[in-house]
């Protein structure tokens, strides 16, 4: 046998040769498992849905049915407004002034002052039992009056009583009420004027020509009062 010779084994071979560190036991970076495409689109969570209304469209389409909302409302508003606003207020007015006259009358001093007052109050009872007469007739008695402007009529009459009241413990009566009331006929001068504009009938027009005309001279009267005369 040569010296550099391998024995050979029993069945006439060479002895085995050692083999190189396989993936399994030996080093070195191990192989990475591979997946296929379709596999990993299985596993994959799905997109979540889209919302009917995000994005530009939805606003679009929700900012079109505010404005429909909106027009429903003014067409609704349009259709109740029968234009009988101005004389529902002046007969919630006139009968809140009512007892105000009656009230302060005898604490009057002026002669004057308790003379236009006189004619004041006749005036302010017509006109009440005509408006309340021309509200039935239109379908709105007492009991149907709007209740905001109900609210709004009795606090302004409470407000004005206060200060009457003030006026009258300061012993300034006559000028105070003849200053107030020339401001509340003037008021109600300017409000049956508009009324006469745009009636919802022709007998409040009527009325609130009528009625506009009377007051003038009242209105005057509690205007140029002097207290020092």
């Amino acid at each position: 046998m040569y010296p550099n010779q391998q024995p050979q084994n029993q069945q006439g071979g060479y002895p085995p040769q050692p083999q190189p560190p396989t993936g399994q036991g030996g080093y070195g970076p191990q192989p990475q498992p591979t997946y296929a495409v379709d596999y990993l689109d299985q596993i994959a969570p799905p997109p979540p849905p889209q919302k009917f209304l995000s994005g530009s469209f939805g606003k679009m389409i929700i900012l079109f049915g505010f404005l429909i909302l909106i027009a429903m409302g003014v067409i609704v508003a349009i259709g109740n407004d029968k234009g009988t606003g101005g004389i529902e207020k002046m007969s919630i007015k006139l009968e809140n002034m009512r007892p105000v006259a009656e009230d302060r009358h005898k604490q009057l001093k002026s002669s004057k002052i308790i003379a236009t007052n006189s004619n004041y109050k006749a005036w302010l009872a017509g006109a009440a039992g005509q408006s309340e007469e021309l509200m039935k007739g239109i379908g709105i008695p007492k009991s149907k009056l709007n209740k905001e402007v109900v609210a709004s009529e009795r606090a302004k009459t409470t407000k004005l009583s206060s200060t009457l009241e003030d006026a009258r413990l300061n012993a300034t009566l006559d000028r105070i009420y003849a200053r107030e009331m020339a401001l509340q006929t003037e008021l109600m001068k300017n409000e049956l004027d508009a009324i006469a504009k745009k009636p919802p009938t022709k007998e409040i027009r009527d009325f609130a020509l009528d009625a506009s005309k009377n007051i003038v001279a009242i209105q005057k009267s509690f205007a140029d009062f002097d207290d020092s005369l």
